[in-house]
């Protein structure tokens, strides 16, 4: 995952993007309901992402990210 690319290099402000529109979603609600699908996982990303000064979630189309794939 990116953020174990990003936080030993002490990167403070980054944007992960995804292109699972539920969980980008959860991610950038903090109080809404999450899917128990993809609780377990939007618990533990929350977790990591609390160690970066600013981190935002950005939700990328499957064409827009075809070089991912």
């Amino acid at each position: 995952m990116g953020s174990e690319v990003s936080f030993p290099r002490k990167f403070g402000n980054v944007i992960f993007e995804g292109n699972c529109k539920s969980c980008i979603e959860a991610l950038r609600d903090g109080g809404a309901a999450v899917p128990w699908r993809i609780k377990n996982f939007v618990a533990d990303v929350r977790l990591q992402f609390g160690r970066f000064a600013n981190a935002s979630f950005s939700w990328v189309n499957c064409e827009v990210n075809r070089a991912a794939h």
